[in-house]
């Protein structure tokens, strides 16, 4: 009933209803129907109707962020009414050869920027925003959507995301993708007529996603996998979920094995393998927690022992240099694998006064310039060079 008490309304599948006299007769409301949110995905909360013309409706949609809409004769149509009450809240800095920024909003929408973070637009495929998005050392894009009815589509696009091709149909439902630094690819689907995403497929390209080959039809580990990194010897590593455990493969992807050299390290956060060889990871070994490093998974070189050790993010864009975040003390670079931290807090738009806005993601770009995605504070960056060092790949 309408809050003005004046009318009964109904929902059916062709549209709203009202009755002015206790239902004995009904009468369609189109104002009601018109471009109404009917997503699939979407959930309808809560409605309110003030009467036949007024109404607010709330609804949670895919990436489970409420939306409001507001409806009124003036506007002749459901309008989104959500005022920003945040920052952004970036995750996942990549940049192309043309300096086109990506960032994942929210750990939902790819958005992009083309004068560093100043002013972004939604990546859209088919007028619809991409959820999840990988980019190759060709600059080639690549999205799929696992919620999707055509979610064993994987696509590519070769001209920044303007426009998207079908890159391969998979037989199970595609449920990661992962882009290595010498330019090969891996991919995890879900086994086919299976409801469940363990055990998967694993495909593996070595040309940039012109074709892909089958390398397992049948890895179960023990739980999901969140994460999975290649080291410069062609190990391949996939890090699991809430275990210490981390499997292993010697021969991209065909048989896996438990790597327990892992089950050292009680914690483990911010991780990459730099081009040396060496696995740098924030976490802790043997109680105490910082930035280590390590060649051989064995010895675990502590970097951090002479600085600040409660480590949100690091990036390490060439052997030797990296740049890492701090929760209480700000933002740090070492140019010789932490013998010396120099603190450039000072040189950013950064301010850790407030210590809720955690550090998301770092990305150092090829001029040398540090972005900082942070907990929906927006995206901070240097406006010069912070990164300074002799290496050609770097300045």
């Amino acid at each position: 009933q309408s809050k003005s008490g004046d009318a009964i309304m109904v929902q059916l599948t062709s549209g709203f209803f009202c009755s002015y006299d206790l239902g004995k007769t009904w009468l369609k409301l189109h104002l009601f129907s018109h471009k109404i949110p009917q997503d699939p995905v979407f959930v309808w909360e809560k409605m309110d109707f003030i009467d036949t013309a007024h109404a607010v409706l709330l609804i949670t949609d895919d990436c489970y962020k409420i939306r409001t809409f507001l409806l009124t004769p003036e506007q002749g149509e459901w309008k989104q009414l959500n005022p920003s009450t945040f920052k952004m809240n970036a995750f996942h800095l990549i940049k192309n050869k043309k300096q086109r920024m990506f960032v994942q909003n929210d750990l939902c929408d790819w958005i992009y920027s083309d004068d560093d973070g100043n002013q972004f637009k939604v990546v859209l495929k088919n007028g619809q925003p991409v959820r999840e998005l990988g980019l190759d050392s060709q600059d080639q894009l690549y999205c799929f959507y696992p919620e999707k009815t055509d979610a064993q589509a994987l696509y590519w696009s070769k001209n920044d995301g303007q426009d998207w091709d079908t890159n391969h149909i998979f037989p199970g439902k595609v449920l990661a993708f992962y882009t290595f630094r010498d330019g090969s690819l891996m991919l995890l689907t879900q086994t086919p007529n299976n409801n469940r995403s363990i055990p998967y497929y694993v495909y593996y390209s070595t040309n940039h996603g012109q074709s892909w080959e089958l390398q397992n039809n049948r890895f179960s580990p023990p739980n999901e996998v969140y994460q999975i990194l290649k080291s410069p010897d062609g190990s391949i590593y996939a890090f699991l979920s809430g275990t210490r455990t981390v499997m292993i493969s010697q021969d991209l992807g065909k048989t896996w094995q438990a790597d327990r050299r892992f089950e050292k390290i009680s914690s483990l956060g911010p991780m990459v393998f730099d081009e040396q060889g060496y696995f740098i990871f924030g976490g802790t070994v043997e109680g105490v927690y910082g930035i280590y490093r390590t060649t051989n998974l064995m010895q675990f070189e502590h970097i951090t022992q002479n600085g600040p050790t409660d480590v949100q993010a690091l990036y390490s864009p060439v052997g030797g240099v990296i740049v890492a975040t701090f929760a209480r003390s700000g933002v740090y670079i070492t140019y010789d694998y932490g013998l010396n931290w120099i603190n450039i807090t000072s040189n950013l738009e950064f301010d850790i006064s407030n210590r809720g806005y955690k550090i998301n993601s770092i990305f150092v770009d090829d001029q040398g310039r540090i972005f900082l995605a942070r907990l929906y504070d927006g995206i901070n960056r240097t406006n010069s060079m912070a990164v300074s060092v002799d290496d050609p790949k770097l300045s």
